[in-house]
């Protein structure tokens, strides 16, 4: 591969990656009313109890950080950067998941095709 081509598959990448991550962010934002707390947030039943899940983790990981007293790392900034954290695994196993499925088609062991007829 040619420099100039790797260098234009990792922008496409890098790209791709980011768009993927903002696409999740704003899904979590919309689904999950993260901007509102969960009292103030209208949910489904279903979606509250995954809402108060998903705050009872990010609250452990606060605690067990122990860097909430830090002037540097407030809570409100930590408590972000574990959002966008779970966000970014989140995304991982869609790709994850999508690629083991396109292995699976591609060796005919699914059908029909979701990924690749769809």
């Amino acid at each position: 591969m040619t420099p100039d081509a790797r260098s234009a598959l990792s922008k496409t990448i890098r790209g791709l990656r980011q768009r993927l991550l903002l696409d999740l962010h704003a899904a979590v934002e919309s689904a999950y009313q993260v901007q509102l707390s969960v009292s103030q947030a209208r949910l489904s039943p279903l979606m509250h109890a995954r809402r108060v899940r998903l705050e009872g983790w990010i609250s452990e990981q606060v605690r067990a950080s122990g860097d909430s007293d830090s002037p540097e790392t407030s809570t409100p900034e930590l408590r972000a950067r574990l959002l966008a954290d779970i966000e970014k695994e989140a995304a991982y196993t869609l790709l994850n998941r999508l690629i083991v499925i396109k292995l699976l088609e591609a060796s005919g062991l699914v059908a029909p095709a979701v990924v690749t007829g769809g």
